[in-house]
């Protein structure tokens, strides 16, 4: 689905849905012998995001071939992505949602504000439905279960220590000494694979090659780096996470 498009309609409810469909003078598209009867919900240039009538007491707000939208009748509202969780179709959504309810893009899914319950629903694979949006009791069906980033610390600990050989001779080096870092003498996609073959199996590389490693560190980008940054970035490289599930109706967390 394409990105950056601007949606000039809302959609809140499954009667303004089903009026809109009745007030909207159909575009008849033919295509491969079949007519399509398109009733767009704003511009009838963009054909693309138009509402569709699935029988009398569903109806659906479509963005190109998904219905991303579907509205009941009886209270029931649907929501799904087709694997397309983009801002694109964060925006037709949050634009068909029902009034103050939302929808946002975080970490790459699409979280749905439901006001009746004031909580955040993750959309999956799977279609997101409410069974009633006016029951904040009502079952809600194939929510994502959000979770966050948590640092592991003992694991990190063993980490990082693996470090602690290295970082002492590059603050010998470059804050003690104050000696430059000779640029490295191989090409740059060698030096950087060093730098990451370094971080994921540092007891491979012995004393003898520690300024090889500290070159390939500290040449790193246009201005190269202090021993101050180098030193933050094997910390940040090191530290393990584990991955921790929140509660339904949070945001996903880093």
């Amino acid at each position: 689905m394409a990105y950056g498009i601007s949606f000039y309609f809302r959609v809140s409810s499954f009667n303004q849905l089903e009026q809109l469909y009745k007030e909207t003078k159909p575009i008849n598209e033919r295509s491969g012998g079949i007519t399509r009867d398109i009733r767009p919900l704003g511009s009838r240039t963009q054909k693309h995001a138009r509402v569709e009538k699935i029988d009398d007491d569903t109806y659906a707000c479509v963005f190109y071939d998904t219905r991303c939208v579907t509205y009941y009748r009886n209270g029931k509202i649907e929501f799904r992505h087709n694997g397309y969780s983009t801002q694109s179709t964060r925006s037709f959504i949050d634009a068909c949602v029902p009034f103050s309810w939302g929808a946002s893009l975080i970490q790459s899914m699409i979280h749905i504000y439901a006001q009746h319950t004031n909580q955040y629903y993750i959309m999956g694979n799977e279609p997101l439905i409410f069974n009633n949006i006016d029951d904040p009791t009502a079952e809600v069906i194939n929510a994502v279960i959000p979770t966050k980033r948590k640092v592991n610390r003992e694991e990190s600990k063993k980490r990082r220590e693996q470090f602690t050989a290295f970082l002492t001779f590059a603050r010998g080096f470059m804050d003690v000494l104050g000696m430059d870092v000779p640029k490295p003498s191989t090409s740059w996609w060698e030096f950087d694979r060093t730098r990451r073959d370094f971080m994921e199996v540092p007891d491979n590389y012995t004393e003898d090659k520690y300024l090889d490693v500290l070159a390939a560190f500290a040449h790193q980008g246009y201005q190269g780096k202090t021993y101050t940054q180098i030193h933050r970035q094997i910390m940040n490289e090191a530290t393990i996470y584990d991955r921790v599930e929140l509660p339904i109706g949070s945001c996903q967390k880093r």
